[in-house]
């Protein structure tokens, strides 16, 4: 609590587990385990130190659903506002109901969320038999 490590995030749809170190320098490890459907990620806005003209990039916090304590603070190097979006989309897709999610062979998502199988993308415009030309608009 209130040690600066660097460690590694491991997401899956059930979990966030936090790998770090636990004594920098010296070795040793230390793990914290989150169930994902029980947290929520919060952007910290960024602080400037009074006697630094330098601003701390922006973290996030876990905070319990519930409670809304924190519970665990950290900066990713990919970006606070990327990370925490792409942690929420794994968020969602854990709760889907299966049969809504359309997977290619290679396992990405085809689409979810209602969306309506066989649509198509277009830019609105026809063609003179009437099918979409382009991309853009979804038709169906």
């Amino acid at each position: 609590a209130g040690s600066h490590t660097t460690g590694t995030c491991y997401l899956t749809t059930t979990h966030v587990l936090f790998w770090t170190q636990a004594i920098p320098l010296l070795g040793g490890h230390q793990g914290t385990l989150f169930d994902i459907s029980s947290i929520e990620f919060v952007i910290q806005e960024p602080s400037k130190p009074r006697l630094s003209p330098i601003t701390l990039p922006v973290g996030i916090s876990v905070k319990d659903k519930e409670t809304k304590k924190t519970l665990y603070k950290f900066r990713p190097s990919i970006g606070a506002q990327r990370w925490k979006n792409f942690a929420e989309i794994v968020q969602e897709v854990a709760v889907e109901n299966p049969e809504a999610l359309k997977f290619s062979e290679r396992g990405g998502i085809l689409y979810m969320y209602g969306d309506k199988p066989g649509a198509k993308k277009s830019t609105g415009s026809e063609s003179e038999d009437g099918t979409a030309v382009g991309e853009g608009a979804e038709t169906v």
